[in-house]
């Protein structure tokens, strides 16, 4: 606990720290006080895996700058991630599905329903990313599987994108200064090789930065709490309906 408290006022200032506590009492409270008869949700109990519930990141132990600027652990919900994919209508096989802030791993294993080439998460909580990698695991073994999934306990600025036709998930993982190093990452990539890029950006809170400081992400689709933006090789889009 000492530990995880300097870490923790190395990498705030001090007037964050009395925040931090407070979300660490909180949590506790939560996991103590709650009783024990909540039920899974449809798709833990298919695959007897544990992507339900909400992490604040003032209850994890992470050693990074950017933990600031991170956000909770919340799941996506399932219909949603699934409904998004589905109006994509890509060749799967050719591309590679990259999930930034990917938590217990819902997202890595809703994507796995579909036949990507591979499928990766990205996740800076070392707890996190243990948890989803076990997911991974029971996930496998349960539905007979054979999809590439990988959960990398790293922080997302310090990704390489690999040279794949790629799907990113972005469920508002984290504040603009990470956004914008990692957007910048994945514009560089694709200036260094142009192929069809898709960013899926749910719960969109900065996405009037993006337009301001990313243009050539095209946005092919906006509705309420999503836009998805489009890289092709000639740097256009196409509509979504």
């Amino acid at each position: 606990m000492l530990q995880r408290f300097l870490r923790a006022y190395r990498r705030h200032q001090l007037k964050d720290i009395p925040g931090l506590i407070l979300k660490n009492v909180r949590h506790a409270w939560t996991h103590f006080s709650e009783p024990s008869t909540s039920h899974p949700s449809e798709f833990d109990a298919t695959y007897h895996v544990e992507t339900d519930s909400i992490r604040e990141t003032g209850s994890l132990d992470i050693d990074s700058p950017n933990a600031r600027h991170a956000v909770r652990y919340e799941p996506s919900p399932s219909g949603m991630v699934r409904s998004i994919l589905s109006t994509l209508g890509l060749d799967w096989r050719r591309y590679t599905f990259v999930d930034f802030g990917a938590g217990k791993g819902r997202v890595l294993l809703l994507a796995a329903e579909l036949p990507f080439k591979n499928i990766i998460g990205v996740e800076f909580s070392p707890e996190l990313a243990e948890l989803a990698s076990n997911n991974i695991a029971r996930y496998l073994a349960q539905a007979g599987s054979s999809a590439r999934i990988s959960c990398l306990c790293l922080d997302a600025v310090d990704f390489r994108f690999p040279e794949d036709p790629l799907v990113c998930y972005f469920y508002n993982p984290f504040g603009y200064p990470v956004l914008e190093r990692v957007l910048s990452n994945l514009l560089a990539s694709h200036a260094r090789s142009a192929r069809d890029i898709y960013v899926i950006y749910v719960h969109p809170v900065h996405q009037a930065e993006i337009k301001r400081q990313s243009p050539a992400l095209v946005p092919i689709r906006e509705d309420e709490g999503l836009v998805v933006y489009h890289l092709g090789k000639d740097m256009g889009g196409q509509s979504i309906r």
